[in-house]
């Protein structure tokens, strides 16, 4: 099955192409770039510089959803989740969509001193870079960490150990 819709950031914003009988046409829905993006639950979500972004239109329209004042630069999704990566390193999930976020601060505990030295300065702090759910059980989750770290759970964020 060939894909109907394709969504990228730009230069430009956020860049949604569909393709219908004539071809494909390409629709830019929300200004400014996109750290990450992710689709899950029917709805497209974009992590920005200053919080994350939701569409619930196929990306034609974006609205904010939460972690204002973060700069959300991970985005993984669940059967049943949405997860967000920011700065810090922190990471937080949504069980209704991206309507509400609450921090699993238990990422914490799996530190290092490493994560201090990041490498996209002048922020200081490592990012959560990529997160991956699993598809046979989602309690079990997988995090990149800027400057070298991969961490995981098998218990939905409770707790984590080096992988």
């Amino acid at each position: 099955m060939e894909p109907s819709a394709f969504i990228a950031s730009t230069s430009a914003g956020i860049a949604v192409a569909r393709r219908g009988a004539d071809g494909w046409t390409v629709e830019v829905g929300a200004e400014g770039w996109a750290l990450a993006l992710g689709a899950c639950h029917g709805r497209l979500f974009a992590g920005m510089k200053d919080g994350l972004l939701r569409s619930e239109d196929g990306g034609s329209t974006w609205a904010p959803c939460g972690l204002a004042g973060r700069r959300v630069s991970a985005v993984g999704c669940g059967k049943s989740a949405v997860y967000a990566g920011t700065k810090g390193p922190h990471l937080y999930r949504s069980d209704d969509g991206g309507d509400t976020w609450k921090e699993l601060p238990q990422l914490h505990a799996a530190r290092r001193f490493y994560w201090f030295t990041p490498v996209s300065k002048p922020h200081r702090e490592a990012e959560v870079s990529s997160i991956v759910v699993s598809r046979r059980d989602e309690r079990i989750l997988v995090v990149g960490i800027e400057a070298g770290a991969v961490v995981r759970t098998t218990d939905s964020g409770r707790p984590w150990e080096g992988h």
